[in-house]
């Protein structure tokens, strides 16, 4: 009779663990019962044990269970929003349910199935992977593993993680200026995105404004709206920006919008520049930079900027205005300077106009500007 009611319990075990795939639910016995030994039980309590020899039986029925049950897991990353760019290394980590044997990473269109590491102290469970995002793909691609447990049972899940890779600039396709000049519409290929890849803000956006007499009241826009819309089957995305003048604009003025985080450290130096020798700069009439070292003995022309429009001053040519700064250039060569490239420089700073100090270029657009005025002049 307690034979047959230990068989019995088993197969309670079997139903409840193959129902509820819980390898650590114990057999229960039924109410008055008692195991082979003599050992009584009430209804819920657990079966010990130190039963006898029919524990083999008990054993080999749960080691069958375990074979049985599917590894899952969890695919986390170091990205903040799965839009990545070339260059980006994008740690990818793998947490199974149950030690496993070698996983492999695979992402779509870019990386074949390859070797993770495992976690130090993760009893095999933790797996990495450093991905070097390709700078030669852009589309969307998709990182999933394979895996196998220590019984040899594959991972069979479909977890994974959907990567937008975006290495193409956005384009614009189209720019409007309203008639009052008082917005400008950007029609572009894709959204925008600030800085941490949240929507742009007004900060985002650097506005210069080329010629003319009329300055802008602020380097970045005063209002920003944005719509999307669909077009035949195609996306569009417009951006309006508000801007503002001072003084009434001539109709010769260029304004140009362009992202805040474009540039930085620019530098247009000659080959072989800069050689060390100076702490100042000459410019050809090609606009290329020179700190040489030879004896100038009265050679150069004073180039000079105003930090406001300015368009007449004695003595010097005008050469523009650009970004709400004027250019001049003096119509005299430097005169004293001696036999010394530094003396040349000190003469033309202490000949600066009041108001204006000699030339800094701070961007391309900057030099690009200069570069054409002083084009085809002999000086």
């Amino acid at each position: 009779m307690k034979l047959k009611l230990f068989f019995v319990s088993i197969l309670l075990l079997g139903i409840r663990g193959w129902a509820q795939q819980a390898l650590e639910a114990q057999v229960l016995a039924a109410a008055g019962s008692s195991d082979a030994i003599g050992n009584s039980f009430t209804i819920g309590e657990a079966l010990p044990n130190h039963i006898d020899g029919n524990l083999n039986l008990y054993n080999g029925f749960q080691a069958s269970l375990l074979s049985y049950q599917s590894a899952t897991v969890s695919l986390t990353d170091s990205s903040p929003d799965s839009i990545v760019k070339g260059g980006e290394v994008i740690e990818i980590t793998a947490t199974f349910s149950t030690p496993m044997q070698m996983p492999t990473l695979q992402i779509s269109n870019l990386v074949s199935p390859t070797s993770m590491t495992v976690s130090a102290s993760s009893s095999s469970k933790t797996w990495t992977y450093s991905w070097v995002v390709s700078s030669s793909y852009d589309g969307v691609a998709v990182a999933t593993v394979s895996a196998t447990d220590y019984s040899g049972t594959p991972y069979s899940g479909t977890e994974s993680i959907t990567y937008t890779v975006d290495n193409v600039a956005p384009q614009i396709l189209n720019a409007t200026l309203a008639a009052d000049n008082l917005s400008i519409t950007l029609e572009l290929s894709e959204p925008l995105y600030g800085n941490a890849n949240a929507s742009p803000t007004l900060t985002d956006f650097d506005l210069q404004i080329y010629n003319g007499v009329a300055s802008l009241t602020s380097q970045n826009p005063i209002s920003l709206t944005s719509v999307s819309s669909l077009t035949n089957s195609a996306m569009s995305y417009y951006y309006t920006l508000g801007i503002s003048f001072n003084g009434t604009p001539s109709g010769s003025e260029i304004v140009k919008v362009q992202s805040a985080y474009s540039e930085s450290n620019f530098a247009n130096w000659s080959t072989g520049e800069p050689t060390g020798s100076q702490p100042y700069v000459f410019m050809d009439s090609n606009g290329k930079w020179f700190d040489h070292s030879e004896s100038l003995n009265d050679e150069g022309y004073g180039l000079y900027e105003f930090d406001s429009i300015v368009t007449q001053v004695a003595s010097h040519t005008f050469l523009g205005t650009w970004n709400g700064h004027s250019y001049f250039m003096s119509n005299d060569i430097t005169a004293g300077c001696g036999s010394s490239n530094q003396g040349c420089w000190t003469v033309a700073n202490s000949n600066a106009p009041s108001g204006s100090y000699l030339l800094v270029i701070n961007s391309s657009e900057e030099q690009h500007f200069i570069s054409q005025k002083l084009q085809g002049m002999d000086k």
